[in-house]
């Protein structure tokens, strides 16, 4: 029987380690993807035409 506690206890233990780590992979991944589709949507600044003034 307290062979079967212990299993019990360590089998809670890794499911919590677990559920903790996705919790804290799948946040990390939810910034990582916002910050990319944010930097994907924004209109890519082009530098002024350095031939545009050349007549004046």
């Amino acid at each position: 029987m307290p062979e079967t506690v212990d299993v019990l206890l360590w089998c809670a233990a890794l499911a919590t380690w677990l559920m903790m780590f996705f919790k804290i992979a799948s946040e990390s991944v939810k910034k990582l993807v916002l910050f990319v589709r944010g930097r994907a949507n924004k209109p890519r600044r082009t530098p002024p035409d350095r031939h545009q003034n050349a007549e004046r």
